[in-house]
């Protein structure tokens, strides 16, 4: 039996949202402004997060709710069209003195 069609796109998902995690892990926000290699695998990430979404069910995402799934599929057009105009952490939805904690809805 072939697995089920969401397997992959969420497999994508968790393995994008814990590179991404591993990359923000004690790193300071000035850090993170600092190394523009560790701001374009993030970016990538978060890339990666959005297009697997878009192709979500929506049944499945009607069962996590808690996630913005289109503020998630958003922020992949503003990385992929209008990457020139939002340079910065600002768009990645960084707090204070700290990067976006990005994945931290999803199941371990």
């Amino acid at each position: 039996m072939p697995p089920h069609p969401q397997i992959p796109r969420l497999t994508d998902i968790i393995e994008a949202a814990e590179r991404v995690r591993g990359l923000l892990e004690d790193i300071s926000l000035e850090s993170f402004e600092a190394d523009w290699q560790r701001q374009w695998l993030v970016e990538r990430g978060i890339e990666i997060i959005s297009e697997a979404s878009r192709h979500l069910a929506p049944e499945l995402k009607a069962r996590q709710p808690q996630i913005p799934w289109k503020k998630v599929v958003g922020i992949g057009n503003i990385l992929r069209h209008d990457y020139g105009k939002h340079r910065g952490t600002h768009h990645l939805g960084a707090g204070k003195g700290k990067p976006a904690r990005t994945g931290k809805n999803l199941p371990r």
